[in-house]
């Protein structure tokens, strides 16, 4: 037994992109009808609503494509991801947090320099201005960096260790809460 796809009808109901009409016949607005567009191939120029993408793709930003999940592998330049994110270094993603933003691991990028840890854009380092423990990064690079680290300050992994092994320990909570409020 083969599995087929079963041919709409001319002028029967059918959904672009995912049913497939009778020869000679396309999907166009909500109806199969006299083809009156060209077939254009995955990664293809497109006009929306004039062309129809072969294999269930869609025209999509003027490109024959699908549109790819959050995390999901891509080609620059030929496949668009869902809205609100790119493709970068072959993935679906958000285009790069700033220092102490809000991140998913695995999903989402971060300024050069900083990696997602425990969903925030963190830096390596973290150090104490004597009041909060700030992240050891140009100011400019977010609202949680506190500049670039001097020589003489003590550097941590995190806000965590930096608040509970510096001179803030003694009010470990406050500093936490201080400390992350820049990423609110």
């Amino acid at each position: 037994r083969r599995c087929s796809v079963p041919l709409i009808k001319p002028g029967r109901y059918c959904r672009a992109g995912i049913d497939t009409c009778v020869d000679g016949y396309s999907c166009f607005n909500g109806s199969c009808s006299l083809r009156r567009s060209r077939v254009v191939r995955r990664g293809g120029v497109c006009q929306p609503g004039v062309d129809d993408c072969e294999g269930g793709y869609s025209c999509v930003d003027g490109r024959c494509t699908a549109a790819i999940d959050a995390g999901g592998v891509c080609q620059p330049g030929v496949d668009v991801c869902i809205s609100g994110y790119s493709c970068i270094d072959g993935r679906c993603a958000v285009p790069p947090i700033q220092a102490g933003g809000a991140c998913r691991s695995g999903i989402d990028n971060c300024v050069d320099g900083f990696y997602c840890i425990n969903d925030i854009c963190e830096s390596t380092g973290w150090y104490t201005n004597w009041s909060y423990c700030i992240m050891d990064c140009p100011s400019s690079s977010g609202s949680c960096c506190g500049g670039t680290a001097q020589s003489w300050d003590v550097l941590y992994p995190s806000v965590d260790s930096c608040c509970s092994q510096s001179a803030l320990k003694w009010k470990y909570d406050a500093c936490v809460q201080e400390s992350q409020s820049c990423a609110r």
